[in-house]
């Protein structure tokens, strides 16, 4: 999982909700 600085804060909390 590679996580990108301008989708970070969208990816953690897309985990978070799932």
């Amino acid at each position: 999982m590679a996580f990108r600085p301008s989708l970070s804060s969208f990816e953690l909390f897309f985990f978070l909700i799932f």
